[in-house]
């Protein structure tokens, strides 16, 4: 069965590598690789259901990406932004300065996660159809 797409999508933190090749990209991060595997569960860990950065973005909805400038994994958001954008899907990469990873959800004690939601908010809200809204 297919399911509808969603009028928008919105990834306010990068995932964290799967492979050893994006592991690679990250000598500083402190999980091994071998902590995926509960999460993989034998899955490849370059499938692109697991990994989007491997899959064939094209036919997605606009798509929102934020991050803090002191995100560990900055770079894979920059990355996932530029293969949405190579594979002709609507893209905004959405980078707070002086942020951490996860810096929404302090959003009742930093301005700065407060403003992202409210552009998260005006994201949707611009990109989902008005009958979409009304039904809700």
């Amino acid at each position: 069965m297919c399911l509808p797409q969603p009028p928008t999508l919105r990834k306010y933190q990068p995932e964290r590598p799967l492979t050893a090749i994006e592991v690679d990209h990250h000598p500083d991060l402190d999980f091994p690789l071998e902590r995926t595997t509960g999460y993989l569960a034998g899955t490849d860990p370059a499938d692109p259901l697991v990994s989007p950065i491997f899959a064939d973005l094209s036919g997605l909805q606009p798509l929102l990406i934020q991050a803090g400038s002191h995100e560990v994994l900055l770079d894979v958001a920059t990355r996932l932004a530029v293969k949405a954008a190579a594979d002709d899907v609507a893209v905004i990469l959405d980078i707070s300065p002086g942020v951490p990873h996860v810096f929404q959800a302090f959003a009742a004690l930093l301005e700065e996660g407060d403003a992202a939601l409210n552009r998260a908010a005006r994201f949707v809200s611009d990109n989902t159809p008005e009958t979409t809204r009304s039904a809700s």
